[in-house]
Parts: C-alpha cells; structure tokens; sequence
C-alpha cells in the first residue's frame, strides 16, 4: 500500500483467504460465508472487468489455481 500511495505502483496481485472458526480472531469470522467452505480458501482478487476463473486443474480451494481472466 506504501508502494501504491507514495510512488504510484500498484501491487502485482492481491490474494483474499477465508478465515476459519478457531484461532484469536474467531470473533471476526464473516458469517456470510458459507458453512461449508473451506478455512483456507484462497482466491486472486482480480482488476476490474477481470474475473478468478479456475484453471481447470490444481486445487480449488488455492489461489494458485485461479487466474484473472
């Protein structure tokens, strides 16, 4: 953010996780979520009109195997 702020560079690429129940933040846990996704769900957050789309192979619950397209 730094970077962004000061010099003008935005960040290559940004990746948003799920957090799960348990653990010191248990109380921040975003109920909207479903149930019955995974506490280590990872996903790219991709620039606008871009979109994550699963590469079709890889884990689905990994950011790694998504790309904005």
């Amino acid at each position: 953010m730094v970077a962004l702020e000061e010099h003008g560079k935005a960040p290559g690429n940004v990746t948003a996780k799920a957090r799960g129940a348990r653990g010191a933040l248990a109380n921040l846990v975003n109920t909207e979520l479903s149930a019955s996704w995974s506490a280590n769900r990872t996903r790219p957050l991709c620039v606008y009109p871009k979109v994550a789309r699963y590469n079709g192979t890889g884990d689905v619950e990994s950011a790694s195997s998504f790309s904005c397209k």
